[in-house]
């Protein structure tokens, strides 16, 4: 039965990330550019997770990250289509996808201590929101002043990525035998997870601030 569930899951929420690059898109390119897109991008994630579960499993999170994005902006190379004016459509559907992908393993684990899901799914149901606010004021904003397209995207990514760090770093530290033999040395799965999380939200604030016009 929980099989069943995750799989349920798991398509909703494929579906839900790829009808919300359609929505988003439809309006600036043709359908077969963003079917072909959103293929490539699942394809990209597929393969990550392929990986990751057969030769790295605490990092699929990341293979799935790198494969789908990785191939994604291969695809956008070769058309020669803008980043930052894809970037908005593909983290709404990214949160969207999450949610539903960690609303799936709560709902499995319910009877479990499944903080971790729980709280990734709150985080993205509060991105969710906070991308819908900033999409309409974004460009009433007075530090902000460039008013440039991809704000909502990075800005909510950047944030996302702070809490996925945030969280490992209390996933680490919640065994107090684990904390005291901490190690500064010793890169755990959780270390690198915050590591990569927090230098991608530093990564992002950065691009941000360099597009906001205030340099």
């Amino acid at each position: 039965m929980s099989t069943l569930v995750i799989t349920f899951f798991n398509f909703v929420s494929i579906f839900a990330f790829s009808y919300v690059l359609w929505k988003k898109l439809k309006e600036d390119y043709h359908h077969d550019t963003i079917f072909k897109f959103t293929l490539t991008i699942l394809f990209g994630a597929g393969a990550g997770w392929w990986v990751g579960e057969s030769w790295a499993k605490d990092f699929v999170f990341w293979l799935v990250f790198a494969g789908g994005g990785g191939a994604g902006y291969l695809y956008l190379q070769r058309l020669n289509l803008k980043f930052f004016e894809i970037i908005d459509a593909i983290s709404l559907g990214t949160f969207y996808f999450l949610f539903l992908l960690y609303l799936g393993r709560s709902i499995v684990l319910f009877a479990l201590p499944n903080y971790f899901f729980i709280a990734h799914a709150a985080l993205s149901v509060l991105l969710i929101f906070l991308y819908a606010y900033f999409i309409r004021n974004y460009r009433g904003f007075r530090w902000y002043p460039s008013g440039k397209v991809g704000f909502a995207g990075l800005f909510t990514l950047s944030l996302f990525f702070l809490g996925h760090g945030l969280s490992a770093l209390v996933k680490h530290f919640q065994d107090p035998v684990i904390f005291f033999q901490y190690s500064p040395l010793s890169l755990s799965a959780e270390v690198v997870n915050v590591i990569l999380s927090l230098s991608l939200s530093g990564i992002l604030a950065w691009v941000l601030y360099t597009r906001s016009g205030r340099r």
